[in-house]
């Protein structure tokens, strides 16, 4: 075999290869995707056996990038802590009459952190824990149904402070490179049809480039602050199997459980699709949500481009939805999204005079995780 020949065949194998490749990427991602999803319905499931093995509540923590808090690359396993009622049986909470206020003569430590629950006397409602530290301590109501803790003036009665869920030496995992779950499409549904989305963040104009306002916003979603470390996502199932409570750090950095009314779900998307990294202008998007009316033909366009690199618009991405009574863990298809054409046109809204293209478009492409279809073959 000559030099020439030994050259020809190099020149023909790589020209092959080079028209391979925009063949073969796509299925590569796709199946990095399908990787993904299977190993985070998996680690879910994990949780839920063992919380119904064990007996303990047990969940799974979704671990915040460093310096990109809207998207998580690791999981990790969480479980609930027994009860805490003081170092013995004679510990007494005392309240100093002013509401809210309290002393105990335990020494708390680290054992109870501010964002765990306090029962007083065995009955009545449960309390946060603001301050966990110092004397006084002090809590709040947990929502505006319960009552102000009001004790009279030196009164002492017996405990109980439900602590929040700690992380386990089960080994995390790690989703396969360039792919992530993009928290600022994941969330969870609210309202007797699941229409409605909590993000587990909620960013504004000039952070990314959409509205807060186009979600029924949750106070405790996880707002993105300076000077706090962006705390995880943990999903906590219950020892029947249910979810026993969605944990998400409020605008302070302490971890807020909230009850999901509707499904909760995880967008399984790529790093590169991640608003925060490909948003360019946030008034092209910021103008279509909230003033239709001056959105020229030009911002369309480029609004509809930005629009098109979100991962929900992505078909290949996978939605991975839990179902809040049942703990059933399902991955399911993305639904195909219309572009946006027509700005001022809401799609499938509950309220047909509001404009929210994203925002619909969003609860568009969870259609399929809605309607329970589950994805085989994964």
């Amino acid at each position: 075999m000559t030099l020439v020949e030994l050259l020809v065949v190099i020149f023909i194998v790589l020209t092959v290869t080079a028209l391979a490749i925009p063949v073969i990427a796509p299925a590569m991602r796709g199946r990095q995707v399908r990787e993904a999803s299977r190993l985070v319905t998996a680690y879910l499931a994990g949780a839920r056996s063992e919380a119904l093995r064990t007996g303990r509540a047990t969940g799974v923590i979704f671990e915040r990038f460093p310096n990109a808090p809207e998207m998580c690359i690791n999981l990790s396993r969480c479980q609930v802590p027994p009860t805490y009622a003081g170092d013995t049986t004679a510990s007494r909470a005392t309240a100093t009459g002013n509401n809210h206020e309290f002393t105990v003569i335990d020494a708390w430590n680290n054992r109870v952190q501010p964002g765990d629950l306090i029962k007083f006397n065995y009955q009545g409602h449960l309390y946060r824990i603001v301050n966990a530290t110092g004397s006084p301590k002090t809590c709040e109501p947990v929502n505006g149904t319960v009552p102000a803790f009001n004790l009279p003036a030196g009164t002492s009665v017996p405990y109980q402070v439900f602590r929040q869920p700690k992380r386990t030496s089960t080994p995390p995992v790690q989703l396969p490179a360039g792919i992530v779950i993009d928290l600022g499409f994941s969330g969870d549904a609210t309202g007797n049809t699941g229409n409605t989305l909590q993000p587990f963040v909620i960013r504004d104009h000039t952070a990314s480039g959409w509205s807060g306002t186009a979600y029924e916003q949750d106070p405790h979603a996880g707002e993105i602050i300076a000077g706090h470390t962006p705390l995880g996502i943990m999903v906590v199932f219950a020892p029947d199997g249910s979810v026993e409570g969605l944990y998400r750090p409020n605008a302070l950095g302490v971890q807020i459980k909230d009850f999901p009314s509707g499904s909760i779900h995880f967008l399984i998307g790529q790093r590169a699709r991640v608003p925060v990294t490909t948003v360019t202008d946030p008034s092209l998007l910021a103008a279509i949500e909230l003033d239709s009316t001056t959105v020229t033909s030009e911002k369309e366009d480029l609004a509809e481009e930005q629009l098109a690199t979100f991962n929900f618009m992505d078909l290949e991405n996978l939605w991975v939805t839990i179902n809040p009574r049942s703990g059933q863990i399902n991955s399911t298809e993305m639904y195909a999204v219309p572009s946006i054409d027509d700005p001022t046109a809401a799609i499938a809204t509950s309220n047909p005079s509001e404009v929210r293209p994203i925002a619909d478009r969003v609860r568009q492409s969870r259609q399929f995780a809605l309607e329970g279809q589950a994805m085989g073959g994964l």
